[in-house]
């Protein structure tokens, strides 16, 4: 996997908007129909999880926001009280769903990524 993750974040989805300058942003978006700002942020592997907890614990609660980090073979989705970990499993490009159960669990897959861990 690559050493390096990107993600994406809105100013709104925080309890302090200047919350995100504190990350290495690459992208800048307005989005004046929504009333946000849309940013590209980057981290190394290494300061991954750092990254995840300082978003889960500074994330809104009072509407259900998320942030999604990634690099080429792993997509993070971090909401509020959840982290959800899935990996590339097969290349495709066509989009894909299904959910299948394995031991206890479901599998559930979207495109070409599976859910490999979940957070509590």
């Amino acid at each position: 996997m690559s050493d390096v993750y990107h993600g994406i974040i809105l100013d709104a989805e925080f309890d302090d908007p200047n919350f995100v300058n504190q990350f290495n942003i690459f992208s800048k978006r307005n989005d004046v129909k929504n009333g946000w700002i849309c940013f590209g942020i980057e981290t190394e592997a290494s300061k991954l999880q750092e990254v995840i907890d300082k978003i889960q614990s500074n994330l809104r609660s009072d509407a259900p926001f998320y942030a999604h980090l990634y690099n080429g073979k792993e997509l993070i989705v971090v909401f509020k009280e959840k982290v959800f970990r899935m990996i590339q499993c097969f290349p495709t490009d066509t989009p894909v769903e299904f959910c299948a159960p394995m031991g206890k669990d479901r599998i559930c897959g979207l495109g070409s990524f599976v859910v490999q861990r979940l957070y509590e």
